[in-house]
C-alpha cells in the first residue's frame, strides 16, 4: 500500500468504486455505461443552454374585447382663420410649416420650399415680431393655431371630451378611446363620423396633399407603434380587426424585451433617444415630437441652424450608429396586443343622395365626410406565448433519468459522488502543495551548499597563494559547479537503480506467493 503514501487521493477513487450506489460504476468499473450517462447529460445541458425558449400558439375565446384607441391625424397643421385673424402673411404662414421637419413631396412644392429657406432670417424676424405682439411663446402659438377637435366631429362633439391630443408630422392628432365590443361582427361597431373642414386648411410646401386622414390604432393606455393607414375623404370605411396577444419572456441573451410599463411605447422611446442630444444642445423640441423633452418648440431657423446640424443627417455612419444605439435601449414590450386590420370602403355620398340635399354647400360638406366603422370580426384572439423549453424541475428530472438509466444512480448517489470528488480534490491539492514546498526547500539548501563550497574554495586559494585573477576564480567556480552536478546525477542514478531493484524483489516475492497458493490450493 505504499502507493497510498505517494498518492493518498487515490484512496477516494477506490472507496467510491467499492461503496457507491451507482451500480453501473461499481459493476462495470466506470466503462461504457458511465460514458453513455455523461453523453446523455451533456446533450441535455447543451439543449438547455442553446434552445431555452419555445413558442406556443393558442386560440382563446372571450365574452368581450376592448376596441383599440383610434388615432386620427388630418393632413393639416394650422387653422387658416386663426392666421388671418392675426394678419399673418402668406410667406410667414408657409414658413411656420417648416417647423415640422418633413421634406417636400412633389417638385412643384420644392420651389416654394427653397424660396422660404432663402428668406429664413427675414421670416424669423417677422415671426418674432408676431409672437411679441400676441404675447405668447412659439409653443403656445403652435397649440392655439391648430384646428380644434370639435371642428372635425360636428355631429357628435362629445367625442372630443374624452379624446387626447398628440402631435405628429402631419400636425395635431386626436386619440379617441376605444369602446367595448360584446358581439361578433358588424352588429355593434364603434362608429365615427368626421367632416373635414377644408376651408380652414393652410397650404404647406412640406405637407402631404392627400385628401383624407391618417388612422392609427393603439392598445388602450399604451403608447403608439408604427401602425398607420390612409383613409380618403368621401368614403364609408369598415375597419375589421383581429387581435393577437404576445406574451414574451425577457431571457437574455436569447431574447430581450421590456417588462410591462404604463404607457410604454417603443416609438416614443426611440424618438426620445434619437433626439435627446439635439434637444439639450438647442434647448428646444420638434413641433412634431409626440413626447417633447423641452417646453420650448424649435422655430424653423432653430431647426435648420441647430437641430438638423446636431443630428448630422448628412453623416450616414453617425446616423446608423445612433439608430443602432437606440435599438439596444428601446426594446420591444414583453406583453402587448397587435391588431391586424382589413379596410374596405365605398364612396360616400352616392349621386342618388342629391335627391335629399339641395344646398350646394351641404353637398360639398358631405363629399368631405368620412364614416368609420371599427369592429372585431370575432371575439376569439390568438395568443403567441414564449415558454421555457425545459423548466428547472424538468431539467433536473431529465438529468436524473439519464443517470438512472445508464448507471443506476439516485440523488443519494449524486451527493455521495460530490462528497468523494471534493475530498479527492482537497487531498490532491494539499499533496501537490506540500511537494512543491518540499522541492523549494531542497533547492534552497542545494543553492546554499553550492555557494558555501564556492566561498570555501576562494578562501583556500587565498591562503595557498594569494588572491588569483577574476578569470581564474570564474574557471574554478565552473569546475566546482560541474563536480557538484556530476555528484547529484550519480545520486539520482543510484536512486533509480535502487527503486528498480526494489520493484524486482517485490515482483519475485509476489510470484513465489502465487506459486505456493497454486501448489497448496
Amino acid at each position: 500500500m505504499r502507493w497510498l503514501k505517494k498518492r493518498p487521493e487515490k484512496a477516494y477513487c477506490r472507496l467510491l468504486r467499492e461503496n457507491t450506489t451507482f451500480h453501473g460504476i461499481r459493476d462495470s468499473i466506470a466503462t461504457g455505461a458511465s460514458m453513455a450517462a455523461l453523453i446523455g447529460c451533456g446533450f441535455i445541458v447543451w439543449e438547455f443552454n442553446n434552445r431555452p425558449l419555445s413558442v406556443t400558439y393558442s386560440i382563446r375565446e372571450n365574452v368581450s374585447l376592448i376596441i383599440p384607441d383610434i388615432i386620427i391625424c388630418p393632413f393639416n397643421r394650422f387653422n387658416k382663420t386663426f392666421l388671418n385673424y392675426w394678419n399673418v402673411s402668406d410667406n410667414l404662414a408657409q414658413y411656420l410649416e417648416l417647423a415640422f421637419p418633413q421634406a417636400s413631396q412633389h417638385p412643384f412644392q420644392y420651389k416654394s420650399y427653397k424660396n422660404l429657406i432663402d428668406k429664413i432670417n427675414e421670416l424669423e424676424e417677422e415671426l418674432n415680431k408676431l409672437l411679441f405682439n400676441i404675447g405668447i411663446s412659439f409653443a403656445e402659438f403652435i397649440d392655439k393655431a391648430a384646428i380644434n377637435c370639435k371642428a372635425f366631429f360636428v355631429n357628435d362633439k362629445s367625442i372630443c371630451d374624452n379624446s387626447k391630443e398628440l402631435m405628429s408630422m402631419t400636425g395635431k392628432c386626436f386619440r379617441i378611446k376605444g369602446e367595448e365590443q360584446k358581439i361578433d361582427g358588424n352588429g355593434h361597431p364603434q362608429k365615427l363620423i368626421l367632416n373635414l373642414p377644408t376651408k380652414l386648411f393652410n397650404p404647406a410646401p412640406n405637407q402631404m396633399l392627400n385628401n383624407g386622414i391618417l388612422v392609427k390604432l393603439a392598445e388602450r393606455n399604451k403608447g403608439i407603434d408604427h401602425d398607420m393607414s390612409f383613409i380618403p375623404a368621401g368614403v364609408h370605411a369598415m375597419i375589421q380587426l383581429t387581435a393577437t396577444r404576445f406574451e414574451f419572456k425577457h431571457y437574455p441573451p436569447h431574447f430581450l424585451c421590456r417588462e410591462e410599463e404604463e404607457s410604454y411605447s417603443r416609438v416614443w422611446c426611440f424618438e426620445k433617444c434619437f433626439l435627446e442630444e439635439a434637444e439639450k444642445k438647442c434647448n428646444c423640441s420638434l413641433a412634431a415630437a409626440s413626447q417633447p423633452g423641452s417646453p420650448n418648440i424649435c422655430t424653423p431657423r432653430q431647426f435648420f441652424n441647430c437641430f438638423y446640424i446636431v443630428l448630422q443627417f448628412t453623416n450616414a455612419s453617425y446616423v446608423d450608429d445612433n439608430v443602432a444605439k437606440c435599438k439596444t435601449i428601446c426594446l420591444p414590450p414583453c406583453r402587448n396586443w397587435r391588431f391586424d386590420k382589413t379596410i374596405s370602403y365605398a364612396n360616400f355620398p352616392s349621386e342618388i343622395a342629391k335627391h335629399f340635399v339641395k344646398d350646394k354647400t351641404k353637398w360639398e360638406n358631405l363629399q368631405n365626410t368620412i364614416i368609420l366603422d371599427v369592429f372585431y370580426t370575432t371575439l376569439d384572439y390568438t395568443v403567441i406565448q414564449q415558454m421555457l423549453t425545459i423548466t428547472p424541475s424538468s431539467f433536473i428530472a431529465q438529468l436524473g433519468g439519464q443517470i438512472s438509466l445508464w448507471i443506476g444512480g439516485s440523488i443519494i448517489s449524486v451527493i455521495q459522488l460530490i462528497i468523494y470528488l471534493i475530498s479527492y480534490l482537497f487531498v490532491y491539492f494539499r499533496r501537490t502543495r506540500q511537494e512543491t514546498i518540499k522541492r523549494m526547500r531542497e533547492n534552497r539548501k542545494r543553492r546554499k551548499s553550492e555557494l558555501f563550497n564556492i566561498e570555501k574554495n576562494k578562501k583556500e586559494i587565498a591562503l595557498e597563494g594569494g588572491l588569483p585573477e577574476p578569470a581564474e576564480i570564474e574557471i574554478l567556480c565552473q569546475k566546482e559547479k560541474r563536480k557538484i552536478k556530476r555528484k547529484n546525477k550519480k545520486e539520482e542514478n543510484e536512486g533509480e537503480i535502487n527503486s528498480k531493484l526494489k520493484k524486482e524483489i517485490k515482483r519475485r516475492k509476489r510470484r513465489r506467493k502465487i506459486g505456493k497458493e497454486i501448489k497448496f490450493g
